[in-house]
């Protein structure tokens, strides 16, 4: 089974590399990175944010890092790892949207992964 791992800077993909293996500056070369056109080949996205809401907008920390990578995976399973109490919920206003913003499919909290039905992709039984 293929892993791949994400270091990402805030304005940058520096390396994705097989194996659970990556480089990190300062630490040498763990694995030969394959390059911001690997994401393409994922087969789950797991993202991290600091908000989420139920119609698939994911609230990150600004820089667009993460939504230029996933616009590279389009219909690739995107799921956004939150603490509880950050994933907004149905009484309140959706997050703002803006163009260059990828929506997720899933969302996982402490409680749980929860599908947001969003997506033809759907999470395995008991989930959510």
């Amino acid at each position: 089974m293929r892993r791949a791992v994400y270091y990402l800077s805030p304005a940058l993909i520096l390396s994705i590399a097989w194996e659970g293996l990556v480089r990190f500056p300062g630490l040498g070369t763990l694995a030969t990175p394959l390059g911001p056109g690997a994401v393409a080949r994922a087969d789950l996205v797991l993202a991290p944010g600091l908000a989420a809401d139920r119609t698939g907008t994911r609230m990150g920390q600004g820089g667009g890092c993460y939504d230029r990578a996933l616009a590279r995976c389009e219909g690739t399973p995107t799921v956004v790892l939150l603490h509880p109490g950050e994933l907004v919920g149905d009484d309140d206003p959706p997050l703002p949207r803006e163009h260059h913003d990828r929506a997720v499919d899933a969302v996982l909290i402490a409680e749980g992964l929860v599908d947001l039905g969003l997506s033809r992709w759907r999470s395995p039984r008991g989930a959510g």
